[in-house]
């Protein structure tokens, strides 16, 4: 649960949130070689001189960065936004929110305005090859799925085959359905409409057997149904996108800083370190200089994050499937399946470098 505090007339958000962080390993860090972090010189020095990280983000995004009516922010990038300021200062609440749209998001990154854009940003081409902003790392995976009644009886979408689907006409989704369709010899009759809501619409009327979206946005979707358990989401994705937070590409330290932030927690999962057990695992280690507590110790020196934060951030959020879990997952309202938002060594997308 998190709560809105008043400090020094900046706004601070504090509770469960926060990503580990662990920095490229060598064998001259496992020795204790010392090296210089650049970053340090940049945001990193910005950000403690301010006393608080400044977060670009969403106020309407469900499970990812949102605002309720009494001022409580929550959200897979809101815990991220957490993480960044609990490495670098030590604490969760110093970080401040700031709502952008579209329009102004990477302006603000580029002018210094905000030290991270962290909402639910697609990684494409056109963004990447954008002047001074950088993707820090893929946070979330998502692609197109369909929603169907499980009356019909269909599992799988290899199914759907000369299937009614509603679609907005001339959409992304509906070019996606059609090569979803024409890649598998399968064909489907398309029941257009100009607008979202006419979608719903006739998804209700039963105009139509399945209808098509992002998966979140048809999660959200079956949620607000009446008749909510009679919906599914089939399990196939298709034309997966990955998205993630930005930062300004002048300062490639403060890229990797935040990227490291992200591969430790999918770390943490695949060594199965959570909120609840992470005493016994450290105990258990001992002073193995070769673990990831005795690692990520050392790393966090280089790199100039406060003592103690790798332990400190996975007691505030445990690992990536238990981030996931409680913002978007079985424990959220949104409840939607964790498909590729998984380690690869789970069956999923998510890759973290090697501890070597």
């Amino acid at each position: 649960m998190t709560w809105l505090q008043q400090v020094s007339g900046t706004r601070f958000l504090s509770g469960v949130g926060g990503f580990l962080c662990l920095g490229l390993l060598s064998s001259g860090l496992l020795s204790g070689q010392s090296t210089a972090f650049a970053a340090e010189a940049d945001v990193h020095e910005r950000i403690r001189d301010r006393g608080h990280v400044v977060c670009g983000t969403a106020n309407d995004e469900m499970g990812f960065s949102s605002v309720s009516s009494d001022g409580e922010w929550s959200g897979l990038y809101i815990d991220l936004c957490q993480a960044i300021a609990i490495a670098v200062l030590g604490d969760d609440r110093a970080v401040k929110f700031v709502p952008l749209v579209g329009t102004r998001m990477f302006g603000s990154l580029r002018d210094g305005k905000i030290d991270v854009l962290a909402r639910n940003t697609a990684w494409t081409a056109s963004r990447d090859l954008q002047a001074n902003v950088s993707f820090a790392g893929t946070f979330f995976y998502d692609g197109k799925s369909f929603l169907i009644r499980k009356s019909s009886g269909i599992l799988s979408a290899l199914e759907l085959s000369g299937a009614d689907a509603c679609l907005i006409e001339g959409s992304l989704t509906e070019a996606s359905v059609r090569r979803y369709f024409s890649k598998r010899g399968m064909k489907f009759n398309s029941k257009p409409s100009e607008t979202w809501t006419e979608v719903l619409e006739n998804y209700k009327k039963r105009t139509c057997l399945v209808l098509a979206a992002d998966s979140v946005q048809l999660s959200i979707l079956r949620n607000s149904l009446d008749d909510k358990d009679e919906h599914s989401l089939l399990p196939e994705k298709f034309e997966i996108d990955a998205f993630g937070p930005y930062v300004s590409s002048k300062d490639d330290d403060w890229r990797k800083a935040v990227a490291w932030i992200i591969h430790a927690l999918v770390m943490a999962e695949e060594q199965n370190i959570t909120r609840n057990n992470i005493s016994d695992m450290q105990k258990s280690v001992g002073k193995n200089k070769r673990s990831i507590f005795a690692i990520a110790e050392v790393v966090g020196k280089q790199m100039g994050f406060v003592e103690n934060w790798f332990v400190k951030m996975i007691e505030a959020t445990g690992h990536y499937g238990e981030v996931f879990e409680r913002n978007l997952g079985k424990g959220s309202a949104i409840n939607l399946n964790r498909g590729p938002n998984r380690p690869v060594s789970l069956g999923g997308l998510l890759r973290a470098p090697a501890l070597r």
